[in-house]
Formats: structure tokens, C-alpha cells, sequence
């Protein structure tokens, strides 16, 4: 399997996928209170997130960690 480019980058973005999901799954709500400010602060609106808001990002959240997951697995694998 030929790879190019440096193989070492896989550990700090699996890292911070790894973390970011994690975050994002486990708090969701401060994802949602970012989304809540960023609509009154800039487009001056008034934005209610419903439940499936939730639902969706813990959803992407697991994808991140997931990903994260994935990239540390595949160096692990194949460059150690």
C-alpha cells in the first residue's frame, strides 16, 4: 500500500478528531449555545433548537470520535 506525505500527521488529527467528537458527544449543549449565540450576535434572529438538534449533534460528534478512532488506529497498523 503506497502512502505519500508524512504518515506522523495521522497521530495529531486523530487526536483531535478523537477529542473534539468526545467533546461534542458527551456535551452537545455547548455546541447548541455556540449555534444560539452566532444567530443572535450576527444574523440578530431568534433561534429555539429542537430536540432533534440534540439528537444530530451527538450524532456527529460520535463521527468525529469515530474518525479520530480511526486515523490513530491506521498509524498504529501500518507505520509502527
Amino acid at each position: 500500500m503506497a502512502v505519500e506525505g508524512n504518515p506522523a500527521v495521522l497521530i495529531p488529527c486523530g487526536i483531535v478528531f478523537l477529542l473534539v467528537g468526545a467533546l461534542i458527544s458527551a456535551k452537545p449543549n455547548w455546541i447548541i449555545r455556540y449555534q444560539v449565540w452566532r444567530a443572535k450576535f450576527f444574523l440578530k434572529a431568534k433561534y429555539l433548537p429542537s430536540k432533534r438538534t440534540v439528537i444530530i449533534t451527538r450524532i456527529v460528534g460520535f463521527f468525529f470520535a469515530a474518525l479520530g478512532l480511526f486515523l490513530l488506529s491506521l498509524y498504529f497498523m501500518y507505520y509502527r
